[in-house]
């Protein structure tokens, strides 16, 4: 029995068709698989600023510290960054997702709290890190090109390459020796090397030298991140110590501006590893 060759090129043609249908159908009768997001939590940090033991007083001098200088407050303004959670397995989560660093400032209320937009893996902490001010490789002049920020600026000469911005301004007014009420810039940055007469230090070139005074900070926050669950740690800067530990500090030995003398900021750098402590720890 012969066969129609019309019937064979039809018959051909449809098991093609058939064939491209059950491929299409392989391909895509059934919707994707997605992955399953980790479950995760998110944080919040709010800033508060205390001296001995309570909120922080404006243009009022009301202070004594450990020198005896009465002082007054006028405004503070600080970075922190390099952000760190530490878990009790030894694990630690760095909070850079959307940028590394928060600024602070006391004329700026919008600036007392940051939510990073990291996610939070679910489990148990036990402290956090951060840096005060920016380290040497982060600290980029011109990165920041519109105020505040911007106006934090550490002079290009006195901080070379590495110093693009302060990591602290603190201004006031303290009462000196003759009873005047004298501004005060308390400013931390880049110093440079100096000699025992407070005279800059140089190589062969001439080139300055340049010490780094940023330092890292690391506070016991016990908390437990679940999902969904959004923490809130307070983290507040006690004032009064940038003036007392270890070291004493005397507005009336160290005068109005420091920014020029690494001995002086030698001593506030050091003062500032016991400054900050965690205030508050709650689940929002």
């Amino acid at each position: 029995m012969k066969t129609n060759p019309q019937n064979q090129k039809k018959a051909i043609r449809t098991l093609k068709l058939i064939s491209v249908s059950a491929s299409f159908l392989f391909l895509f009768g059934c919707p994707p698989k997605h992955d399953v997001p980790e479950p995760a939590g998110k944080i919040k940090f709010v800033f508060e600023h205390f001296v001995d033991g309570n909120a922080a007083i404006f243009d009022q001098m009301v202070y004594t510290n450990a020198a005896g200088n009465n002082w007054e407050l006028v405004r503070a303004q600080w970075f922190l960054s390099d952000f760190c959670l530490n878990r009790k397995d030894g694990t630690k989560l760095n909070l850079d997702q959307w940028t590394f660093y928060h600024y602070i400032d006391t004329d700026i209320p919008g600036s007392f709290s940051w939510e990073p937009e990291d996610s939070i893996d679910i489990g148990e902490y036990e402290s956090i890190s951060f840096v005060f001010g920016f380290t040497g490789a982060k600290n980029k002049p011109f990165m920041f090109v519109n105020p505040p920020e911007s106006q934090m600026f550490w002079p290009y000469n006195l901080g070379g390459d590495s110093g693009g911005y302060h990591y602290m301004k603190i201004d006031g007014f303290w009462k000196d020796t003759n009873g005047s009420r004298v501004p005060f810039n308390f400013h931390l940055g880049v110093g440079q090397y100096q000699d025992a007469n407070g005279v800059r230090l140089t190589d062969s070139k001439g080139n300055y030298f340049f010490v780094q005074n940023w330092f890292k900070v690391t506070l016991p926050a016990s908390f437990i991140v679940e999902d969904s669950s959004k923490t809130e740690i307070t983290l507040r800067m006690n004032m009064e110590n940038w003036f007392k530990n270890p070291n004493v500090y005397n507005h009336n030995l160290w005068g109005p501006d420091v920014m020029e003398n690494q001995r002086a900021l030698k001593v506030i750098k050091e003062n500032g590893q016991d400054v900050f402590s965690i205030s508050k720890i709650q689940n929002l």
